[in-house]
């Protein structure tokens, strides 16, 4: 007997709600996560580097892991941007090696144990450096696990400044580390977890292959001014920056959970006024936001993970099931032909300064432009 469409409508929606995998796992219990707003210290300054400040940036974050730990019991915390070294000032590469840190490393050993206590994941955003490529400093998104060990190291790919990105020297990168530590995902008892620092979440790709590693949570540490040229929307009753949007739909396409801590209160100085900052957000795997910061002050903000939801929603057969109907292999010629940035830029010397990513940006426009990829304005 033949089903009329609405009868297999119907069929199809019955199978995606009770359909589960051939080998049954353990289910992860909901859980709650938390981003953290703690206050930070400038480690470097218009007087220079204040060897002082990313001590008193650690001990905050350690209190602030036990505090949570005692008083809302989350399984993962994820802290800002520059939380543990922040520039009040014009900073140079010299200025960042001086107060960057080795991974693993002592820092992340304290930090370690303060998660070990909390039976917690931490996730922070140092700036690191790395022996094999001296004179260049990395933005780092890590995750450290309830047993003190560095889960992920994922270093920033996006963005230009005079931080050195892994495509910047990108054959020495994968001959020291592997391709896969480029979109780095770890399998955790709360979920696959991967990280993707600031801006990164402008580029869909960049996300994507976080989740073509298996990601269902990325931890996205910022520190974003709520007013930025070009990103800013005109205000209207119930507009929303460009960039948590952005932040909305790359956790719909991926059906992922995105977890974006911005910068808390910045200085010593408690009196002054908080600076107006993109608002922290916890987003579901639909795109929801299951909580908005409402200022930047010291504190916590939470929200349920349910890991089994998303699974469930990744296996349904079902029109919003966005990353299993991903036809890879019509993309992948285009992917292959394509030339856009270039990468290796960097390869044999370290860069000094943004500035020297601007000939390298116009060359590749240029190139776009007499390859037709792109059409320039008339006149």
């Amino acid at each position: 007997m033949s089903l009329t469409r609405r009868e297999a409508l119907i069929a199809t929606a019955a199978t995606a709600a009770t359909a589960r995998p051939a080998q049954a796992a353990q289910p992860v219990a909901p859980y709650k996560a938390a981003c953290v707003h703690t206050r930070v210290i400038p480690t470097i300054t218009g007087a220079g580097v204040d060897a002082e400040a990313r001590a008193a940036n650690i001990d905050t974050t350690i209190a602030a892991i036990a505090r949570g730990a005692a008083e809302i019991d989350a399984r993962l915390y994820v802290f800002s941007e520059f939380s543990l070294q922040f520039s009040s000032a014009a900073a140079s590469v010299s200025h960042w090696l001086e107060t960057a840190i080795t991974i693993p490393g002592p820092e992340t050993d304290r930090i370690g144990k303060a998660a070990q206590a909390a039976r917690a994941y931490v996730a922070i955003n140092p700036v690191e450096k790395i022996a094999a490529f001296p004179g260049r400093y990395f933005l780092s998104g890590v995750v450290i696990g309830p047993t003190g060990d560095v889960l992920v190291n994922y270093r920033k790919l996006y963005d230009l400044s005079n931080k050195t990105r892994p495509s910047d020297i990108l054959d020495q990168w994968i001959a020291k580390f592997g391709p896969q530590s480029l979109f780095p995902v770890a399998d955790t008892e709360i979920g696959r977890i991967g990280a993707a620092v600031a801006l990164d979440v402008n580029w869909p790709e960049m996300i994507r292959g976080l989740a073509f590693n298996g990601a269902e949570i990325v931890v996205n540490s910022t520190a974003s001014p709520m007013t930025a040229r070009g990103y800013t929307l005109p205000e209207a009753p119930g507009s929303v920056d460009i960039r948590t949007m952005v932040r909305r739909v790359r956790a719909f396409e991926n059906l992922m959970y995105i977890l974006t801590t911005n910068l808390g209160p910045m200085g010593r100085d408690r009196t002054a006024p908080l600076a107006q900052m993109l608002p922290s957000e916890i987003v579901d795997y639909r795109g929801r936001a299951l909580a908005t910061a409402k200022d930047s002050a010291e504190g916590f903000l939470t929200a349920t993970i349910d890991i089994e939801a998303l699974r469930t929603a990744r296996i349904a057969t079902e029109p919003l099931n966005n990353l299993a109907q991903l036809q890879a292999e019509v993309h992948r010629r285009g992917y292959d032909a394509a030339h856009f940035a270039r990468t290796n830029a960097f390869a044999k010397k370290p860069i000094n300064s943004a500035e020297e990513h601007q000939p390298l940006f116009r060359g590749d426009v240029d190139a776009l432009i007499r390859r037709g990829v792109i059409k320039p304005p008339a006149g």
